[in-house]
């Protein structure tokens, strides 16, 4: 369990300090497909979570999309699109669970969640949250669908697998040890950081 717990604050918050400093630099530059790039390291930080209990992408997108609230001004559609990439990965998992022993696993379930979550986000921005630039309805959706979530899901095709084998990797590096104190300080230093920050900002 305190594995689990330190590999889900790890992948949370390497998500949200993506999200906030490369998704911020994105938006900002106006860098075309912006969401291809954040949904793709989505993807990266999810496959490396894949040794965790499903349900693990929805509270790990939660957290992300928490850190970035803390750091970032807010963005209904940012904070919508964050979540349901969790919410889909999960999904994704269960639908294809039966074949998790097999080696095309996470290439499947990357593949399903860039689809699942360009349905389920745009038809939630559309019809749920209503949002000012998603007024094109049905159309904007189905366009939305097929060009972003075949994007979406040709990143997780490759992202996905990626992270699985990066766990992989990674695991065993001594500086990474969950019983040594230093790997636990490490990664409460941004949430100190995004909360002394969200305090002043109300100053």
């Amino acid at each position: 369990m305190r594995r689990h717990i330190f590999l889900l604050l790890v992948c949370a918050t390497l998500w949200g300090i993506y999200e906030f400093a490369v998704g911020g630099w994105l938006y900002g530059h106006h860098v075309p497909k912006s969401s291809v790039y954040l949904t793709a390291g989505a993807l990266l930080l999810l496959g490396m979570s894949m040794r965790l209990p499903i349900g693990s992408g929805a509270i790990i997108s939660a957290l992300a999309m928490l850190f970035k609230f803390m750091n970032h001004p807010f963005y209904a559609c940012h904070m919508v699109a964050i979540f349901l990439i969790g919410v889909s990965y999960d999904i994704s998992r269960i639908l294809w669970r039966r074949y998790s022993s097999r080696n095309y696993y996470p290439v499947v379930v990357g593949f399903s969640t860039g689809y699942l979550s360009a349905i389920m986000f745009s038809l939630t921005i559309t019809y749920l949250v209503q949002h000012p630039h998603w007024v094109g309805g049905l159309p904007q959706v189905i366009n939305y669908i097929g060009v972003q979530g075949t994007m979406f899901a040709i990143a997780g095709t490759v992202m996905v697998p990626l992270g699985v084998r990066l766990y992989d990797k990674v695991y065993g590096w001594r500086w990474i040890a969950l019983h040594r104190p230093i790997g636990w300080l490490a990664i409460s230093l941004p949430w100190i950081y995004s909360i002394v920050r969200l305090v002043r900002s109300f100053g």
